[in-house]
């Protein structure tokens, strides 16, 4: 076996046996929820990220996810967990979502891992109180998949409730509330 095919098998190994990550795919959003759904619906795949830049975006429609991926922000949070948390707002999503929807949901199954990372959500210029089903709304009708939020920053949004789980493992942790 000559060392050229070696390496090529090597590395065939390499990528299978670490679960092919080196096959994900960033994908940069305008920010805006319609160009964040379309990513989802047309491009991303299980594994990859869509980012959301730096900026500030109103959202007048909500983003409904179905595959195991990485939605990520440029906002961070130190100190969450005490009494001086301090967000640093680079990502910022304003709130017009119809309050029959949610802002973000997902539906995932088949171990797959939804991720929701370095995002501020605030208010927009609605002033109903809205979605008593959660803003935020994680489910797995096969009670496989897993949920993580972190890093993000809820600021004030007007909503009944933030966060609705069915069925959905997770884990939120950096989080200012």
């Amino acid at each position: 076996m000559s060392k050229l095919r070696l390496i090529h098998n090597s590395a065939i190994f390499i990528l299978i046996w670490n679960g092919l990550p080196a096959l994900a795919t960033v994908y940069d959003s305008d920010g805006s929820s319609i160009n964040v759904q379309y990513i989802h619906d047309f491009q991303a795949t299980d594994g990859d990220t869509i980012t959301i830049p730096a900026g500030t975006f109103t959202w007048m429609t909500g983003v409904f996810f179905s595959k195991g991926i990485t939605l990520q922000g440029a906002t961070t949070v130190t100190g969450a967990g005490g009494a001086n948390a301090v967000a640093n707002d680079v990502t910022i999503i304003k709130d017009d979502v119809p309050r029959s929807s949610q802002i973000v949901g997902a539906t995932v199954s088949g171990s797959r891992v939804f991720r929701l990372t370095g995002i501020t959500f605030a208010a927009g210029t609605t002033q109903i109180n809205g979605q008593t089903d959660g803003a935020f709304h994680f489910t797995s009708p096969d009670l496989t998949a897993r949920v993580r939020i972190d890093h993000c920053h809820f600021a004030s949004l007007r909503q009944a409730k933030l966060i609705r789980n069915s069925k959905a493992y997770g884990v939120g942790d950096h989080n200012l509330i």
